[in-house]
């Protein structure tokens, strides 16, 4: 069976040797996992060909797991997160940010979420946004004054 779906690439800039530490202002691209596990043809420790690959999605974030078979290999099991966390959580960045986004651009989560399955593209479930929204207190008054300086005030 072939798996398709898209999911959500947070990269640090066009030019790949600087690191941007802002998660919110950082550039987000769509990719293709099969376009993804082109990436995962050898394991990157020993260079041996074809490990056993397997991926998951975690909301907007795509999880792939190697193992390699190499005996000699250091590190036998590895694993790539397409999406850095939430500084001091464990929730990946795309699935807060989109959730973040879909609040304050006043959408509605359900619609949204819609669209997002409609396209195949990785989303938080409902369940998940609302969870959010009330656990990591994702309000106004606590996020707004931040993305107003941000954002709208900087034209």
């Amino acid at each position: 069976m072939i798996m398709m779906c898209f999911f959500i690439i947070c990269v640090s800039s066009l030019n790949v040797k600087e690191s941007s530490q802002n998660l919110l202002t950082e550039p987000k691209h769509i990719g293709f996992l099969s376009q993804l596990l082109l990436l995962f043809t050898f394991c990157h420790t020993c260079k041996a060909n074809k490990p056993e690959v397997s991926a998951r999605q975690e909301g907007t974030m795509a999880v792939v797991t190697t193992t390699c078979h190499n005996p000699a290999c250091k590190r036998q099991v590895c694993t790539w997160r397409s999406q850095p966390n939430i500084p001091g959580t464990q929730i990946a960045a795309g699935n807060f940010l989109s959730c973040f986004a879909i609040l304050l651009a006043g959408a509605s989560p359900s619609k949204v979420i819609q669209i997002f399955l409609h396209m195949g593209l990785g989303c938080v479930t409902l369940r998940t946004f609302f969870r959010y929204q009330r656990v990591r207190s994702i309000q106004k008054n606590i996020h707004w004054p931040l993305y107003s300086r941000l954002f709208i005030f900087q034209a």
